[in-house]
């Protein structure tokens, strides 16, 4: 039986061209070796060497890749201002880096100034660092070609400033419930730990009969915690990466079957990313881009890959020569609103400002459920508090109670 991976791991490889035998390397994600190298076949270039990287493996679960959507609009909101007041490229993004607060955002503004300096053009600095998403490339990319530089930092301004106020509004709006889940699992590991252990001991020094049910019960889970708690951490840890990876990698068919289709939560992750879409439409609308190689560009970038199926799918429609909004009418996924309003964006010549208004519609949505979840998951959060601490209560009452029984029975 081969060794796989529970979770895609980085290989780096090297390759070589049959003919000039020019070197070529990188990295793939893959479940095992043999994976990889069965890929990299499907190149036709000679396989020189693959290997396992835990270092890449690492940083691509636990560092965030890329800018912050707060240090992006940072970056794109100085330089516009820069840009509008005539400053060129490589002086506005010298400005930039010498005025950043971020420090990730100046080494990154760093290396873009660099390459400006060797003569690339904004939007390839951007792409040389490996820190700028393909949407903001793009769109840099098209103000180059119109001529429009400084509307086209505009856009992704806006952009970035509504996707991170949007972040900072579910993140704010989730903290509680987390903060409570938090404090219910540090009571649970002190108890555990030090409470649990030091009343063992005594009730055994005591040397009491039988000890009430739910005594033995609470120390039984203490006992299990006590001994296997690195095997629970450590099957969190795979479980948080496994769910990661089944809602971004290859697992997209079995989202759109299971994971929508959950009453609260389903509905909660299809809206947010809607949102996030066509937050997306709207910027490359705006921009100049058209619908074909922005549906290209999103479907590539997008986190969830059921969805960027679904994109795939309406680019081909409308390279076809369909509608966009008869693209959305004809997938079920998406609900009935979309094409009405994108329908009513084409026959009126006003998509963007319509791609805007449902990208404000999923947000709002988005938030209405944040807040049903907290109204209900909160109460539920402290019903388990509660139940801990009443559990705890009542095995060392009982026991205390079988103690003081069974020292007035000696002393009669």
């Amino acid at each position: 039986m081969r060794f796989r991976w529970p979770i895609p791991v980085r290989y780096s490889y090297k390759l070589a061209t049959l003919r000039s035998g020019r070197i070529k390397e990188g990295a793939l994600d893959a479940y095992s070796g043999t994976q990889a190298i069965e890929e990299l076949n499907l190149t036709g270039l000679r396989i020189i060497e693959v290997r396992f990287d835990p270092a890449a493996t690492f940083s691509r679960f636990f560092r965030r890749p890329g800018l912050r959507e707060e240090s992006m609009h940072e970056f794109f909101a100085d330089a516009h201002r820069l840009l509008r007041a005539g400053f060129t490229v490589s002086e506005a993004c010298d400005t930039v880096t010498s005025t950043a607060v971020d420090r990730r955002l100046r080494l990154v503004g760093q290396v873009v100034r660099d390459e400006l300096l060797k003569g690339a053009s904004f939007s390839d600095a951007l792409q040389r660092s490996h820190c700028f998403r393909d949407l903001a490339v793009s769109i840099i990319k098209a103000g180059e070609q119109a001529g429009s530089l400084p509307e086209a930092t505009k856009f992704l301004e806006e952009f970035y400033r509504r996707k991170s106020a949007f972040n900072r509004q579910v993140a704010v709006a989730t903290f509680y419930p987390k903060l409570v889940l938090v404090v219910i699992t540090l009571a649970v590991l002190f108890i555990s730990f030090y409470v649990l252990p030091k009343f063992r001991t005594a009730f055994s020094t005591i040397g009491i009969g039988e000890l009430p049910a739910i005594t033995k019960t609470v120390f039984a889970v203490s006992s299990f915690i006590n001994h296997w708690w690195w095997a629970m951490a450590l099957a969190g840890l795979f479980g948080f990466l496994a769910l990661q990876d089944f809602l971004s990698r290859d697992k997209g068919d079995l989202a759109g079957r299971f994971l929508y289709r959950l009453p609260f939560v389903g509905q909660f992750v299809k809206e947010s990313a809607l949102a996030v879409v066509f937050m997306n439409f709207a910027v490359l609308e705006k921009s100049g881009i058209n619908v074909g190689q922005g549906l290209k560009m999103l479907s590539n970038a997008s986190p969830y890959a059921y969805i960027a199926q679904r994109l795939v799918f309406l680019r081909q429609r409308v390279e076809r020569g369909e509608p966009l909004s008869e693209g959305f009418k004809a997938d079920r996924f998406f609900p009935e609103l979309i094409w009405r309003m994108i329908r009513k964006g084409e026959t009126s010549g006003e998509l963007s400002r319509y791609f805007e208004e449902l990208a404000r519609i999923y947000e709002e949505k988005t938030e209405d459920r944040i807040e049903r979840f907290n109204s209900l998951v909160a109460p539920l959060l402290l019903m388990l508090a509660a139940l801990v601490v009443v559990t705890a209560y009542l095995s060392f009452f009982m026991a205390t109670n079988s103690v003081l029984s069974t020292m007035e029975g000696k002393a009669i």
